[in-house]
This record gives structure tokens, sequence and C-alpha cells, in this order.
């Protein structure tokens, strides 16, 4: 078995992501979310992955550099619509506005939809306590 620096698996993913059209910012989001459920010992929603969303891209189930869509916002219930970006981007924004409507309203229910795969569903958990909440999530 050949060990891989993180870093350096960070720059190939990275780079092969930019291959298939992802700017700085989708590439560093979602190689950042491959390596890190590689190093978590979930390898099936790590760099893997790659070669399997390459082809997702040429087929255009995957559609580079979507933001996600706020379709529905309604105190603390929202609808995201991820335009078939992917899910690694959108899942971040999401988390984001779920985290703000929560600490706004006590509580916040969001939905996804048309989203790519989101990854290793353990990282938007992981967002939520380090801003002192709790999520669940289907």
């Amino acid at each position: 078995m050949r060990r891989i620096a993180p870093d350096a698996l960070d720059r190939f993913a990275r780079a092969a992501l930019a291959a298939t059209g992802s700017d700085a910012r989708e590439a560093e989001i979602v190689a950042a979310h491959l390596v890190d459920a590689t190093l978590t010992g979930h390898a099936s929603h790590g760099v893997g992955l790659l070669p399997a969303y390459a082809t997702h891209r040429r087929s255009g189930v995957l559609v580079a550099n979507r933001r996600g869509r706020m379709t529905m916002e309604s105190g603390p219930l929202a609808a995201i619509d991820g335009d078939g970006g992917y899910g690694q981007v959108i899942g971040r924004d999401a988390m984001d506005a779920g985290i703000r409507l929560a600490r706004v309203h006590g509580v916040a229910v969001l939905a996804l939809r048309r989203t790519h795969h989101i990854g290793r569903v353990g990282t938007y958990g992981e967002m939520a306590a380090a801003a002192g909440l709790a999520s669940l999530h289907f």
C-alpha cells in the first residue's frame, strides 16, 4: 500500500475537480470534504469518488459551480434547490443557512432537492456541533 500525505491528496483532488470544470471555491470545498472522509475512515465517501464524479460531470448528471438557491424561507422552514451541483457545496451552504435560522428561531427545518451526492453526512452534524447546536439528518 502506498501512503500519500493528506496535503498531496488534497492538491490532487483539487486538480482533478478543476480539470472537470470546478472553480477554486468548489474544488477546495469538495476536495477537503473527500479527503476528510478518507482520513476519518469513510473511504466509500472519500477521494475514491473522484472517477464517478468525473463521469457524472461528463454526462451532465452533476453540474459544476452551482451554489444552490433558496426557494422557500418561512420562519424556521427553508428549502434549497441545488440545481444539480456538488452536494458538498450545497450541503455546506445549507447548513450555514440552517445554523442562521436556528439561531434566530430556536430550530430550523431545511430541505434540499436536486443536489448531487452530499458526501459524508457526519460533516454537517460536526458543523452544527461547532456552532453549539445539534442536528438530525434524513
